[in-house]
């Protein structure tokens, strides 16, 4: 809205502010981090954004792109999302199954990053297991394959034995990298762990 920009302005212009029903002016230090799903520059040649105010917060501009440019992060994203879940809920989950993963891949997130987060916490209320399966994932997720994943396979493949590897080197190192612990919290046995810890290289104190 025009007036929470006018005011937002005179905090980083003046370093001032007035507390709602104050007439009082109270100065402030603060460095400000903004964040926004828009275009700004086309929303001030619009008339819709203040051009004083665009160039106060376009000092030093970050562009990130939208989660379906960069599926490489899905992995590592996924496996934040699963261990601030379990904290919330008292779940022990410890990933996604492949059928489950790939269905990540091929979905375009429109949402970016907060549409992850909602699909993951959806597929934790309707799981059982410590596997979280195709069919726990929003049913738009599944249907909907995102262009041009089929020529990304081995990408994808690649980014799900990271995502494998990390669990697995987390897990161990939660038990101090003895093998029976880790592969009952794994769900595999010690045989199937030492099999995926000489495939991924894992040797004990590393991160």
């Amino acid at each position: 809205a025009p007036s929470v920009q006018i005011k937002l302005l005179r905090v980083l212009q003046d370093r001032e502010f007035q507390r709602v029903g104050d007439i009082r002016s109270l100065r402030v230090d603060i460095r400000l981090l903004a964040a926004t799903n828009k275009n700004l520059r086309a929303e001030m040649e619009a008339g819709r954004f203040r051009e004083d105010l665009y160039y106060r917060l376009h000092v030093f501009p970050i562009e990130l792109p939208p989660l379906r440019k960069r599926p490489e992060d899905l992995p590592l994203l996924v496996s934040h999302f699963i261990e601030k879940f379990n904290h919330q809920m008292g779940r022990r989950v410890r990933g996604l199954s492949g059928e489950a993963m790939d269905a990540l891949y091929r979905y375009p997130w429109p949402g970016n990053v907060r549409e992850l987060e909602n699909a993951i916490e959806h597929a934790f209320v309707h799981s059982k297991g410590v596997l979280i399966q195709h069919h726990d994932l929003p049913s738009h997720v599944i249907q909907e394959p995102m262009e041009g994943t089929v020529g990304k396979l081995i990408d994808r493949d690649t980014a799900i034995e990271s995502f494998e590897r990390e669990l697995i080197l987390k897990h161990l190192e939660e038990a101090n990298w003895h093998r029976a612990v880790a592969a009952r919290k794994l769900g595999v046995s010690p045989v199937t762990l030492w099999r995926k810890m000489k495939r991924y290289n894992l040797k004990p104190f590393q991160s």
